[in-house]
Order: C-alpha cells, then structure tokens, then sequence
C-alpha cells in the first residue's frame, strides 16, 4: 500500500481531521497498540461534478494536477 507524505509534526492533525470525516475507516487495536484500517465507505461519485471537471479540462481551463 501507498503511503502518504505526511510531516511527523502534522500526523496527528491530518489523523485526526480523517477520523472525524470518517470515524469507521480507522480502528484502534488494543492487542497490536496501534490503529489498523476499518471498513472502508466509499462515497457516491458525482456525474455532474464529473461533467464539469471534464468539460472544463476538454477547454483547457483545468490542469491534470487540478482534476481532483
């Protein structure tokens, strides 16, 4: 798995800001001390949001790195 380019000093804050947005992707586990991946919710894509980063790269008004 990928990890993510996270500052030792910021973990905890991007940590916990996840666990807020969604407090079931991340458990806790007592026995190996250490937070372990939960059951992963995926969200519903957005055709219309889709639509509209599509046609505004097809004019060249967004970039590969802004089609997020």
């Amino acid at each position: 798995m990928d990890q993510c380019a996270t500052f030792a000093n910021q973990a905890p804050t991007v940590m916990n800001r996840d666990i807020g947005l969604t407090p079931d992707n991340l458990a806790y586990n007592k026995t190996a001390r250490t937070n372990v991946r939960g059951s992963v919710k995926l969200l519903e894509p957005d055709p219309s949001r889709s639509f509209v980063q599509l046609s505004l790269f097809a004019d060249g008004f967004l970039g590969s790195r802004n089609a997020t």
